[in-house]
């Protein structure tokens, strides 16, 4: 798929902040209303989702991402989700039906 290799080598190239641990393609699909997406999801330290700018340092590299894909024409809107290191260490529980 030509939009995943493009947003992966996107994410390969943005510079990352210290704070990022890493980010990756969590999902390529269209969003609730119909529209492409891609969900993006990044690991950032502990000590970064602690602080009090932890909303204004993850848009920062948020915006920096959305700004590369729409110069490379990819024409899905990225929603990011940002975890902790410890949380995305934690194991998932499935739900019960």
């Amino acid at each position: 798929m030509r939009d995943q290799s493009i947003i992966e080598s996107v994410l390969g190239t943005v510079r990352k902040p210290d704070f990022i641990k890493r980010s990756f393609v969590h999902e390529i699909g269209k969003d609730h209303v119909g529209e492409p997406a891609v969900w993006i999801r990044v690991i950032v330290t502990d000590q970064e989702a602690a602080k009090r700018t932890f909303f204004e340092d993850t848009q920062a590299y948020a915006d920096e991402i959305r700004e590369s894909l729409r110069q490379n024409d990819v024409e899905r809107w990225p929603y990011f989700t940002f975890r902790s290191e410890s949380e995305e260490a934690e194991p998932v529980e499935e739900e019960e039906q």
